[in-house]
């Protein structure tokens, strides 16, 4: 039993440790959000917003809000 839970411990860590050592720093490009509605609404007006704040304090980079209706 407690050779199971140690292999499982075990095991969790190193995937941790796997999945923290492939993540980026920042991101390199601007981050583009897209929102799937037409512009105006309510959906726009929160992804301005978001876009606004976001600036490079929060992402290392700027944020851009594009609307693209379907």
């Amino acid at each position: 039993m407690r050779h199971t839970t140690f292999k499982i411990v075990l095991a969790g860590a190193a995937l941790l440790i796997a999945t923290t050592a492939f993540a980026a720093d920042s991101p390199v490009k601007a981050v583009r959000m897209v929102t799937p509605f037409s512009p105006g609404g309510s959906v726009d007006l929160v992804a301005c917003v978001l876009s606004a704040t976001s600036r490079p304090t929060h992402f290392g980079t700027h944020a851009d809000a594009i609307c693209q209706s379907c």
